[in-house]
């Protein structure tokens, strides 16, 4: 932090997600207080979390699978599923994580 004629700053390097939020800047004296907030949102790309038990696994006839995925950036993602180039249908999401289930034939 800084203040130098008259200006405050707050310089924050390599920025980081866990920098996003509600900073407030405050002034007083013995005639007063002021103080002003800004929310800093950080953009990130998308990022995907995967459970990687389901890397190359093998599945027997008539199994049923769930899939499940943490997405996560800043705008949030679209998130889309497909299998052999063909969507598929979300079956639910909470919090940027999203679920599909496959049920064997």
């Amino acid at each position: 932090m800084k203040y130098r004629d008259g200006v405050a700053s707050l310089v924050i390097t390599d920025i980081e997600d866990s920098d996003a939020g509600r900073y407030t800047c405050e002034a007083s004296n013995q005639y007063g207080y002021i103080s002003t907030t800004a929310a800093v949102k950080v953009k990130s790309p998308p990022r995907i979390e995967f459970d990687s038990r389901y890397l190359d696994q093998q599945f027997p006839t008539g199994a049923t699978i769930k899939i499940t995925v943490s997405v996560d950036g800043e705008p949030t993602p679209t998130t889309t599923w497909t299998r052999e180039g063909l969507s598929l249908k979300v079956l639910s999401s909470f919090h940027d994580i999203y679920c599909i289930a496959v049920k064997g034939q």
